[in-house]
């Protein structure tokens, strides 16, 4: 169980770039070789292609709304994208609400051979690390991948109890999930559902999500667990990948 409020936000090595990006650094990137390098994102809505990567990493995460409205050509550009990066040993990612054109799409239709990985309500493991994925949110318009609340226990129930890195599209309630409500006051847009679910796990070591622009952050919990919303964009501002490193005990 992970029991803390989630009042305090652990920024690391921040700084707001000329440009206006912001970027942090969590401080596990580099504790051993048995670590794994991970860089994580969220949210690009079609700016894919400017993001600042450097360096080497074992694999990049991206938790949804790779698109604007998931046409065809949005799509592609996003695969071709993924196939450039050849710093990454594995990518993994899954759709958001934005991208309508993986709606009711089979898993099959989206391989893109061995190194990347399309993660629908299903898992991988890389290095021995268990991944599960859902591009799940509650329900907000006519998006793609939502759902009412009668229907969150179903979804969420089905994350396997060995999962230790976690990737939803959408935050748990509770945790960076602070968004404008109808008359411009912050409310929380996250699911209690989902929240509980994961507090339950008790493998969890990541929790990467996106979804509520106004989130982008990282929190150190007291059970051990880290939790990400790894949004790329909000407003004008651009913000970096975050970079995780995952300890590998086997």
């Amino acid at each position: 169980m992970c029991p803390d409020g989630y009042q305090t936000i652990h920024f690391t090595s921040q700084s707001t770039q000329a440009d206006g990006r912001v970027e942090f650094d969590h401080p596990k990137l580099e504790q051993s070789v048995s670590t794994l390098k991970c860089l994580l994102t969220s949210d690009t809505h079609g700016t894919h292609s400017a993001l600042d990567i450097q360096g080497t990493y074992d694999v990049l995460i991206h938790a949804g709304d790779f698109s604007n409205y998931g046409r065809a050509d949005e799509i592609h550009s996003f695969m071709v994208w993924l196939n450039s990066l050849d710093q990454f040993k594995d990518i993994i990612y899954i759709a958001g609400n934005h991208d309508l054109g993986y709606h009711n799409t089979p898993q099959s239709t989206l391989a893109n051979g061995t190194r990347l990985h399309y993660l629908y309500n299903s898992s991988v493991t890389i290095k021995g690390v268990k991944f599960y994925g859902s591009p799940y949110t509650p329900r907000f318009f006519d998006w793609a991948f939502m759902y009412d609340p009668i229907d969150a226990e179903a979804i969420w129930s089905h994350i396997p109890r060995d999962t230790e890195v976690l990737i939803t599209h959408g935050p748990p309630h509770g945790i960076f999930d602070k968004c404008p409500g109808r008359d411009g006051t912050l409310e929380h847009a996250g699911c209690p559902v989902l929240r509980r679910v994961v507090d339950g796990l008790p493998s969890v070591k990541l929790h990467l999500f996106g979804h509520i622009h106004e989130g982008y952050g990282l929190h150190d919990h007291q059970c051990g667990r880290v939790s990400v919303n790894a949004s790329a964009i909000y407003g004008l501002q651009r913000r970096a990948p975050i970079k995780f490193g995952l300890n590998i005990k086997r």
